[in-house]
């Protein structure tokens, strides 16, 4: 075995355990939080829930912006309902920026996980076709 073919297996090995990770970090998030997104709990905690939307301007945004970034970044289910939490707590035009700023960058994120963690399984000459080549 030659000094790549060991770099490859250890960089393999790296890979397999950050995809373990972001799965698990994903099922756990849900399994601790899933019972806040959902209509019922909107229901019990909107007042408040609007109340720190108010008092808070600048961070109730970038709060909404980072979990979704998050909750799409690492693939957790759950960003359906935050598009819709999105759309009651925040007046329109702002709640679709914000909404859209977050799934850019979670979905960016996303791409950048899933194709470090599947690099070594995605092979390049079945991309080839989607691929513009710059010369």
């Amino acid at each position: 075995m030659s000094g790549d073919d060991g770099n490859k297996q250890a960089n393999g090995r790296w890979r397999i355990l950050a995809g373990a990770c972001v799965v698990s970090t994903s099922i756990g998030l849900y399994v601790r939080f899933h019972h806040l997104l959902t209509i019922a709990s909107l229901k019990r905690n909107h007042d408040y829930i609007t109340d720190m939307v108010d008092q808070h301007p600048v961070l109730a945004p970038l709060s909404y912006i980072g979990v979704l970034v998050a909750v799409i970044g690492i693939t957790c289910p759950g960003a359906t309902m935050l598009s819709f939490l999105g759309g009651v707590l925040f007046k329109q035009p702002y709640a679709s920026i914000y909404a859209y700023c977050g799934y850019i960058v979670g979905a960016t994120i996303s791409y950048f996980v899933t194709t470090f963690v599947l690099g070594d399984y995605m092979p390049d000459s079945n991309f080839q076709p989607f691929v513009w080549q710059i010369d």
